[in-house]
C-alpha cells in the first residue's frame, strides 16, 4: 500500500507539471504580442501582392469616394521679363488646376496603364494663372467662349495614369486641407502624387467629354495628381495600396 501511495502522489505531480506546461504553451499562444505577430503575418499574406490587385481592391473601396484634382505648371521658363516673350506668355497656358467629383471607377487596367471614369463627372474648384482664361485646357466648361459659344455641361471624365511614370510626395500621412470651405468643396485629405523625371511631359490626363454631345470634348494634362477623401483613415489606407501599386510599376 505504501508504495502504491507513493507512485499515486509520482503519477499526480506528473500530471500537474505535465498541466502547467500546457497552461503555459496556451498563455504564450494568446499573449497579446503574439497575437499581434499572427495577425500581422495574416494580414501581409493577405494583402494584394500585384498591381491588378491593388486597383481591384481599391475599385471596391477607394476610387468611387475620392474626388480628383489635377495640377499643370508651365514653369520658371515662362516667367520671364523679357518682353519679347509676351505675346507668348499672353498666348499660353501658364498654370492651372481643377477638381472633380467623386464617382470614379476603374474603366481599364493595361499593365501600369490606370484609367478611371466617372459618367456624372463635375467640376468642382478651377484656377488659370493664365493671362487670358480661355487659354485654360477646359475653359469650354467653365465659361462661354471668346464669340459667345454657350459654355458645355460636363458628362464625363476619363483619367489616365502611368503608374509607371508617378512618384509620390510626402509622407504617408495625407495633407490637411485647412481652409474649410475648400476641405467641403474638395475634401479635407489630400494625397499627393507626381510625374517622375526633371522633364515636363504632363503624363497625366484628364478628358471631359460634354453632354451636348460626345464628341464635344477637352483634355487637360498635368504634372500632379491628388485624391482627396473627407475621412483620414480612408485616405490614408488609399496613399499606402496606391504608392505600392507606383513601386510595383516603378521599373516597367
Amino acid at each position: 500500500m505504501v508504495h502504491a501511495d507513493v507512485r499515486y502522489k509520482s503519477d499526480m505531480k506528473t500530471l500537474a507539471v505535465s498541466l502547467c506546461c500546457v497552461v503555459l504553451i496556451v498563455s504564450v499562444g494568446f499573449a497579446p504580442g503574439t497575437l499581434a505577430q499572427q495577425q500581422s503575418t495574416q494580414s501581409a499574406t493577405t494583402q494584394p501582392a500585384t498591381v491588378t490587385e491593388i486597383v481591384e481592391s481599391l475599385n471596391k473601396t477607394s476610387f468611387p469616394l475620392a474626388r480628383i484634382g489635377l495640377e499643370f505648371d508651365a514653369g520658371e521658363a515662362y516667367r520671364s521679363n523679357d518682353s519679347m516673350d509676351s505675346m507668348n506668355l499672353m498666348l499660353s497656358r501658364l498654370s492651372e488646376s481643377a477638381y472633380f467629383s467623386s464617382g470614379f471607377t476603374v474603366d481599364s487596367l493595361d499593365g501600369c496603364s490606370l484609367k478611371l471614369k466617372n459618367d456624372q463627372v463635375k467640376i468642382l474648384k478651377w484656377y488659370s494663372g493664365s493671362y487670358d482664361q480661355h487659354f485654360m485646357s477646359l475653359s469650354k466648361f467653365l465659361m462661354a467662349g471668346r464669340k459667345g459659344e454657350k459654355q458645355l455641361t460636363p458628362q464625363s471624365g476619363v483619367l489616365s495614369v502611368p503608374l509607371n511614370k508617378l512618384k509620390y510626395k510626402g509622407s504617408t500621412t495625407p495633407k490637411y486641407i485647412k481652409d474649410p470651405k475648400s476641405a467641403n468643396v474638395i475634401g479635407t485629405w489630400k494625397t499627393e502624387f507626381e510625374e517622375k523625371g526633371f522633364f515636363r511631359r504632363n503624363v497625366i490626363e484628364m478628358e471631359v467629354s460634354a453632354a451636348e454631345g460626345i464628341d464635344l470634348k477637352s483634355k487637360m494634362t498635368a504634372r500632379n495628381l491628388f485624391f482627396m477623401f473627407d475621412d483620414k483613415t480612408e485616405a490614408e489606407n488609399f496613399n499606402i495600396a496606391f504608392r505600392r501599386a507606383i513601386q510595383l510599376c516603378a521599373n516597367k
